[in-house]
């Protein structure tokens, strides 16, 4: 960009990033392993968190390739409202269907997932 008010924040892309990556980390980037610590059985537990630890990357992978595409073809504002939609979806999901493990054993958590 040559624009002169672009100039001025040349640093914010990287800040931006920063604070992204940070964000992702402290919220669902490790979601995944924390439901695999809480929630499988220690026979299971090697295949559970291949399963989680894959589909995490996976969606993580999908999203970044899938960013531009949607945006060049729908538009920024859409591409935003439909990640945002998803994002919506999934903290529903966490809050409704993910169980509370705090303070219950393995045998309680699996008798509650067992419902």
């Amino acid at each position: 960009m040559n624009s002169p008010s672009a100039e001025y924040i040349t640093w914010l892309p990287v800040v931006s990033l920063v604070i992204f990556i940070t964000a992702y980390c402290i919220g669902v980037g490790s979601l995944a392993w924390v439901v695999v610590g809480e929630l499988f059985d220690q026979s299971i537990k090697s295949y559970g968190s291949t399963i989680a630890t894959s589909f995490n990357w996976m969606i993580g992978f999908l999203l970044t390739k899938f960013f531009g595409s949607v945006a060049v073809a729908l538009g920024m504002h859409y591409a935003f409202w439909i990640f945002g939609i998803f994002c919506l979806i999934s903290f529903f999901f966490v809050l409704i269907l993910l169980p509370e493990t705090k303070g219950k054993s393995l045998k309680e958590i699996q008798a509650i997932l067992n419902k």
